[in-house]
C-alpha cells in the first residue's frame, strides 16, 4: 500500500487546534478480520480491514480509551486499553500481533526538517515472528540493520525518486521481501512498514504511507 497526495503546498497543510491532536489507526494483525475502533466510547474508525490505514482523526490529548472490536460488534473486544496521546502531537496507532493477543503500540509521527529535494525514510517491523531485519533501497547499502519486530527506526536522509525496497535476513543478505517502483516524492516524510507472516501464504509486504509530518502543521 502506498499513499501519497498529489502535491502538497502551505494551502494543503491541516492546522490543528492548539489543543488538539491527531492519531490514525493501522491494522497490522494478520489473522484478525476487519475491526471498528472506538476512543472513549466513540466509534473513531468502522471496518479498518488487514493491511488498512485510516485517514488521520483528530483527537483532544490525554488518556483515552481504546476499544477493537470485530466489525459490526460491540462485544467481546479484541483489545482493550489505554494510551496517552500528548497534546499537539501526530501518532500512528498500530494494531499488531495474533489474534487472541492484539496488543497496540503508538508510534509518533513527527514534524522535522527535509533536507531540499530529499525524503525522510523510517522502517517499522510489525510482522510477528520475523526474524530481525536490514533495509536497503535500490540495492544500496543498508539504511537500517538489525532491525527486531516492533521496533521502530530513525529517520534517515534518502534521495527523492523511484525506488527497489528490499528487507534482508539481518546479516545475511537473504531478500524475504521484494518491492519494485517506489516512488518517494521530495521533502516528504515515509515510513516502510513490515507486515504479514514470513514464510506463509500470507506472505510479508510492505505499507508505505506519506506521514502526517508531511502535511499537519501542530
Amino acid at each position: 500500500m502506498f499513499e501519497d497526495p498529489q502535491s502538497i503546498s502551505d494551502s494543503n497543510f491541516i492546522r490543528v487546534n492548539p489543543v488538539q491532536s491527531y492519531i490514525r489507526i493501522l491494522h497490522a494483525s494478520p489473522n484478525t478480520s476487519a475491526v471498528d475502533i472506538y476512543a472513549n466510547g466513540s466509534l473513531i474508525a468502522k471496518s479498518v480491514a488487514y493491511r488498512n490505514f485510516t485517514p488521520y482523526i483528530p483527537i483532544l490529548p490525554g488518556r483515552i480509551n481504546i476499544n477493537i472490536f470485530p466489525s459490526g460488534l460491540q462485544v467481546n473486544p479484541v483489545y482493550a486499553g489505554t494510551l496517552e496521546i500528548s497534546a499537539q502531537s501526530i501518532s500512528t496507532l498500530t494494531a499488531i500481533g495474533l489474534s487472541p493477543n492484539i496488543s497496540v503500540q503508538k508510534i509518533p509521527d513527527p514534524i522535522l526538517n527535509v533536507p531540499l529535494g530529499k525524503v525522510l525514510i523510517r522502517f517499522v517491523h510489525l510482522s510477528p515472528g520475523t526474524p530481525n531485519l536490514d533495509m536497503c533501497l535500490s540495492c544500496g547499502p543498508s539504511l537500517f540493520e538489525n532491525v527486531a519486530y516492533t521496533q521502530v527506526t530513525d529517520y534517515a536522509v534518502s534521495d527523492a525518486g523511484t525506488h527497489i525496497f528490499q528487507a534482508l535476513l539481518a546479516g545475511t543478505g537473504d531478500s524475504v521481501l521484494f518491492v519494485p517502483h517506489i516512488r518517494l516524492m521530495p521533502n516528504r516524510l515515509y515510513s516502510i512498514y513490515t507486515v504479514g507472516l514470513l514464510g506463509n501464504a500470507n506472505t510479508l509486504q510492505a505499507l508505505i504511507p506519506l506521514d502526517g509530518g508531511s502535511y499537519i502543521k501542530v
